[in-house]
């Protein structure tokens, strides 16, 4: 059970993190600031 716990916590992060990257991505191609 602790276990499940840990890899669903682990996986909500990696989306979290996948989700702010992707974000960025988009600020940056949408903002001129090359």
């Amino acid at each position: 059970m602790i276990f499940l716990f840990k890899e669903h916590y682990i996986h909500l992060i990696n989306i979290s993190t996948l989700r702010l990257k992707t974000q960025r991505l988009l600020m940056r191609t949408t903002t001129p600031t090359l």
